[in-house]
This record gives C-alpha cells, structure tokens and sequence, in this order.
C-alpha cells in the first residue's frame, strides 16, 4: 500500500509590505505677484520669472489694464505679458491717478497750512505777550524814548498822523510791530512750548 501523502500545510505568508508611496515634495510656495499671474492665465515658469524681475503692485497695474477692457483682448496672457514687458498703461487709469495724487497733494497742503498756522499763530501771541510785559516793565521816560525812536523811524506823513492822534502805545499795531523789533524775542524756533 502506499502511502498516503500527507495534505500540504498552509502556512500564510508573511504580509506583504505596504506599497511605498513617493512623497512629492510640495511645490515651492509662489509669490503675490506670481500668484497674480497665474489667476490670468500666465504658465507658472513665465508668471515666477516676471513676478522676479517686477513689483506686486506694477504686476496688479497690468492686470487692472487688461480688466479695464476685456472686450478688446483676445488673449489675456499674451496681452499681459506684452503689458508688463512694455510698460502699457491707459490714459484712464494714468489721468485717475494723477487725479488722485493732485487731491491728495491739495489733502496734504491744507492739513500743514493748517498745523502751521496754528504753530504761527501761537508763535505771535507768545510774542505779543512778552513784548507787553516788556513795554509794561519800560519807565515813562523809557517809553517816550522808544516813541521818539519809531516816530524817527517812519516817513513823514505817517509821522505828522501820529502826531495829530497825539497818545498812543502798544496797543497800535504799527508802533507795536516796532517795538517788539527793538527786542531780542526767541526766535520761531526756540520759543518754549505753553504750559498746558
């Protein structure tokens, strides 16, 4: 008799390792401008390389150029791209700017008016209030001299016209601009600041 074979023992195999799986390295993060570009159908080698040689807001004033007038565009990317190479502009867009940077400048030129015409104005009163002290501290004698100096000082006909008013003191803006001249002020730019 023959033997029986024995039946095959099944082991199971050990388990296949996983499949390996590449991981592909995230592409490198791209710039505004890039970015910019490639949302108006710039391939992303020539979007990288102008977004380079460029600034962001040069990059975004092509674009508003080309979104200003889709109609006449057959192909944005090329219109672009020739836009940004040539230095393209619209004379809307140019004239609003300028328009803009005028109002901003007019902006400008009220605000400091207005900040150094307080300044000034400050300055004069300051002034003013330390010429008076001043004339305040001056003996009558003292006072009747510097009369005499600015009476000398100015032409005849205003002359004889103070001379008819008779009295007058630092309260005349004429006389007073004279006086306040005869003394050694602060200057503008070395008066102190108030006391608040």
């Amino acid at each position: 008799m023959e033997k029986e074979s024995p039946a095959p023992v099944v082991v199971p195999a050990p388990p296949l390792p996983a499949p390996r799986v590449e991981q592909q390295a995230e592409p490198p993060p791209v710039s505004e401008g890039a970015r910019l570009l490639l949302e108006n159908g710039i391939s992303e080698s020539v979007a990288v390389q102008l977004s380079d040689q460029y600034e962001t807001f040069y990059l975004q004033e092509k674009v508003s150029l080309a979104n200003a007038h889709p109609e006449y565009i057959k192909n944005k990317a090329g219109f672009l791209i020739q836009a940004i190479k040539e230095n393209w502009i619209d004379a809307d867009i140019v004239r609003e700017q300028q328009k803009e940077m005028r109002l901003n400048a007019a902006r400008m030129l009220s605000e400091t008016r207005k900040r150094v015409g307080g300044i000034w104005d400050r300055y004069r009163m300051q002034k003013g209030a330390l010429g008076l002290r001043a004339y305040e501290k001056l003996t009558e004698t003292e006072k009747e001299k510097t009369k005499g100096a600015f009476l000398q000082s100015v032409n005849d006909v205003i002359r004889n016209i103070y001379h008819k008013k008779g009295n007058f003191g630092y309260e005349d803006g004429l006389f007073r601009s004279f006086f306040l001249n005869t003394l050694e002020l602060p200057s503008f730019e070395n008066l102190p600041s108030p006391t608040l």
